[in-house]
């Protein structure tokens, strides 16, 4: 089982990917950061979908229960986050665009 976690709410997109990793029997919505736009919503997608909740993704990337991550934040913070989730060793599906300029993405 792979526990994953996603990285903000930003994106409404976002919202399919949790209940589609609520329902997968290979891996488990394990939790959900509040970053960036729409933390009601992260909080409340936790809440109903019995995952832990992280004020922020700095924690949730250091949760060591944590195997890979769904980023979902404002495409402007995705080299920031995505380069601290490859730190931390945790798998990564990263939305489109992957960064807002060629070397953005090189630098990923």
């Amino acid at each position: 089982m792979i526990n994953v976690g996603i990285i903000s709410y930003a994106h409404p997109h976002a919202l399919r990917y949790g209940t589609t990793f609520a329902s997968n029997s290979k891996a488990k919505l394990y939790a959900i950061s509040g970053d960036g736009a729409n933390r009601d919503v992260a909080k409340s997608e936790a809440e109903k979908l019995k995952a832990k909740f992280y004020q922020n993704y700095e924690a949730l990337l250091k949760d060591k229960k944590v195997d890979a991550v769904y980023i979902a934040i404002e495409t402007y913070r995705h080299k920031e986050v995505a380069i601290r989730a490859a730190e931390e060793g945790k798998h990564i599906l990263l939305e489109k665009p992957i960064a807002l300029t060629l070397e953005d993405a090189d630098e990923i």
